[in-house]
């Protein structure tokens, strides 16, 4: 990854800045990956917002920042889009939660997960790492085309 320059943004975590957030990473993101990138980025993001800072969603008092981190790693074999998300909220590893039972019926399935399981089937590779300043940082990687 020597080659790969990220381009960073931190805003406060709510939901009146999704659409900044989504300007910028499309900004950056190859247009082959643009609809997979911008899905992936809205989910982790409204993760972001209604579960790791309580009141964000509505605009209470008590929301965070997030910051969002992009860019192409330019390797001529296998070029890769890097995404990573990172809160300072409580602690949360959103890959050790169990895929969904996409076999049960509406009424038995358990609510949630469906984003993330999501995620982790567009993604190429994800990383979580809980950083030692606190924050929660979610590394996503897509490997595309030329």
């Amino acid at each position: 990854m020597s080659s790969l320059q990220l381009h960073t943004l931190r805003l406060p975590a709510t939901l009146e800045n999704l659409d900044r957030a989504r300007e910028f990473v499309l900004g950056h993101v190859p247009a082959a990956l643009e609809p997979k990138a911008d899905l992936v980025l809205e989910e982790l993001y409204l993760n972001v917002v209604n579960h790791a800072y309580a009141g964000a969603a509505t605009g209470a008092a008590g929301w965070g920042e997030v910051e969002i981190a992009c860019g192409v790693e330019p390797d001529p074999a296998s070029p890769r889009f890097h995404l990573c998300l990172t809160d300072w909220g409580p602690p949360f590893d959103p890959l050790a939660l169990p895929d969904p039972d996409l076999e049960a019926g509406l009424d038995d399935r358990e609510p949630g997960g469906l984003g993330v399981h999501l995620v982790k089937r567009m993604a190429s590779t994800l990383e979580y790492v809980r950083t030692a300043d606190a924050a929660n940082r979610l590394h996503c990687c897509f490997v595309f085309k030329a």
